[in-house]
């Protein structure tokens, strides 16, 4: 019985080395140029929907009346996909040296740094904030930890604004809590649609509300 396994074990030992050998370095090329591709490509229209469906699969609750996130979670998202691309430009400027061994060490190398497209873009996709009745839920780009501030401790909200040629549109508000902590929030169509609710929970609050 055991005599037969050894002889399995090393049967399969050398299909696997027969396979390994029969990779060369312009395999390896093919699929770090067909993965940077398909990374650039999908970089453009992905990371949107990819954010939007993460944070309203995993943290939307009735409770809330806005959920959003701001630009930056997008652009971290992107920047993860773009990682790929860069680490095969990595690659190939370094090919001389992957040449001299044997062609998996390249691969392996390239696979290492695409992989760090994982972390960052979770890293982005964890970045966001909401608001319900009891306050506001801040989680920063770079922490997996939310802020809660409650509506009590708002002293101000500041709208920010731009003069057009006719009317001022809204580019920001600036939330100011208690203890000095400040966050400038893009006027996004969540933040525009909720501007009224936010304005009145504010001033409800004891808070005042800046134009």
């Amino acid at each position: 019985m055991f005599s037969t396994q050894a002889v399995l074990l090393k049967r399969g030992e050398a299909v696997v080395k027969n396979l390994i050998n029969k990779i060369d370095h312009d395999d390896i090329d093919k699929v770090v140029i067909v993965a940077a591709v398909l990374a650039v490509i999908m970089a453009v229209f992905i990371p949107i929907v990819m954010v939007m469906l993460f944070q309203e699969i995993f943290f939307f609750d009735r409770e809330q009346w806005l959920l959003s996130r701001p630009d930056l979670s997008y652009i971290v998202v992107i920047a993860s996909f773009l990682i790929v691309p860069l680490a095969g430009i990595t690659y190939f400027f370094t090919k001389k040296v992957w040449y001299k061994r044997h062609p998996l060490i390249g691969g392996g190398f390239v696979l290492l740094l695409m992989l760090l497209a994982f972390p960052v873009a979770y890293m982005g996709m964890m970045h966001y904030y909401y608001m319900d009745d009891e306050g506001f839920t801040y989680s920063p780009i770079a922490s997996l930890e939310e802020e809660f501030f409650p509506w009590k401790d708002a002293e101000e909200v500041i709208v920010i604004t731009s003069e057009g040629d006719s009317v001022a549109s809204y580019e920001a508000i600036e939330f100011v809590f208690s203890g000095g902590k400040r966050f400038e929030l893009e006027a996004n169509h969540e933040v525009f649609t909720y501007r009224q609710r936010i304005f009145r929970v504010i001033e409800e609050n004891g808070g005042e509300v800046v134009r």
